[in-house]
């Protein structure tokens, strides 16, 4: 039999992220983060999705001013 996957609460995901719980809600009332309302009260997270949530977040790094100027050089 398949073992269930662990879920995370609020306070789980705030130490991973290093947000307060505060933001973490808000994140939440505006659907911007992945979760599970299991209740009326009790909202959790599952762990691969707050990942693949991070990796949508990323934001790719801006070449420097060398590095423009080296592909121009070479172009």
């Amino acid at each position: 039999m398949k073992q269930a996957k662990e879920l995370l609460k609020i306070e789980d995901v705030a130490k991973l992220l290093k947000m307060s719980e505060g933001h973490i809600y808000n994140l939440v009332s505006r659907r911007e983060i992945p979760f599970t309302r299991i209740s009326r009260k009790a909202i959790r997270f599952d762990p691969d999705e707050i990942q693949e949530w991070l990796k949508k977040k990323k934001v790719e790094v801006a070449p420097t001013h060398q590095e423009l100027i080296t592909e121009e050089e070479v172009a």
